[in-house]
């Protein structure tokens, strides 16, 4: 883990590896998922099931993975 970002309700991760950085949303809908990104910590290593789609309209543009969470 990148790093993590609490938007009250959302956390936000950004998952590193050699290809770059990756956005994961995790909302509260998924107990499991949600208890695991709050306990996360910097470096932690985490593993998120490969599903990608399209960011909600705040796409980045400076990240080669920026239009995709």
């Amino acid at each position: 883990m990148h790093k993590r970002r609490d938007h009250g309700g959302l956390i936000f991760i950004d998952l590193r590896d050699r290809s770059g950085l990756v956005q994961v949303r995790v909302d509260p809908t998924r107990a499991d998922a949600y208890h695991t990104a709050d306990e996360a910590r910097g470096e932690y290593v985490l593993q998120s099931p490969p599903s990608a789609r399209p960011t909600a309209g705040l796409a980045n543009p400076n990240m080669a993975t920026g239009e995709i969470e």
